[in-house]
């Protein structure tokens, strides 16, 4: 074994720590009058706070909020942004009606892995990471050499080395802040399985097309779907 070698199995060893959070017990994955009617949309019993740290898709600005908490080795997870997200990007982040808050909430210690590995990439990369980490999901958690050199393979892609791969995960301040993005989500937004979903506050059911994404944001925009 090489100093690069044992170097690496050292640090990785540390996710020990990281898969503890995921807590036993967790469901499976399983025009003007438009712009008025947006303002004035329902606001639920949620509070939620965006802050410098979450990975917001869309316009800061935007009037609707739409959090997502969600677990990278969930295949309904995977199906959602492979299927749903496209039109949910295209229709409503990048036209300014809402803002999607994409938030970590690993069922296990791969997905813990792969939250921080997209938690240290440069914040332009942050996203394309979720769309590759989802779409090979499939392949990396297969990988021959196991999950963890999966998602090795695809942080070399996205220019992160083994290394700093590595050094990531066993950061304390990294694993401290996938922590509390646990804890604020079981404690204060009562998220018991993924993919969860929060529009402007108020918990919503799975997004699991694209009608049952239109119908929702439909109650926010103020949009009539009856013709």
């Amino acid at each position: 074994m090489n100093k690069l070698t044992r170097y690496t199995a050292s640090s990785l060893r540390k996710l020990a720590l990281v898969a503890s959070i995921a807590i036993p017990g967790l469901v499976a994955c399983d025009n003007q009058e438009a712009g008025s009617a947006i303002a004035a949309a329902p606001v639920g019993q949620y509070k939620f706070t965006v802050g410098d740290d979450d990975l917001v898709v869309g316009d800061a600005n935007a009037p609707i909020t739409i959090v997502e908490y969600s677990s990278m080795t969930c295949p309904h997870c995977a199906h959602f942004h492979e299927t749903v997200y496209p039109t949910m990007k295209s229709k409503y982040l990048d036209t300014g009606i809402a803002k999607l808050v994409f938030r970590p909430f690993p069922l296990d210690g791969y997905a813990a892995q792969a939250s921080l590995l997209i938690k240290c990439a440069p914040v332009k990369k942050q996203m394309p990471l979720v769309d590759a980490i989802f779409t090979r999901q499939p392949t990396w958690t297969r990988d021959e050499g196991g999950p963890q050199e999966g998602l090795v393979k695809i942080a070399r892609e996205a220019q992160i080395s083994r290394e700093e791969f590595a050094a990531c995960v066993a950061d304390k301040g990294n694993q401290e802040w996938l922590q509390g993005h646990m804890a604020d989500a079981t404690g204060k937004y009562e998220v018991a399985s993924t993919p969860t979903f929060y529009v402007n506050g108020e918990m919503v059911p799975g997004l699991t097309d694209v009608a049952a994404l239109d119908r929702i944001m439909a109650k926010f925009t103020g949009e009539d779907l009856s013709e």
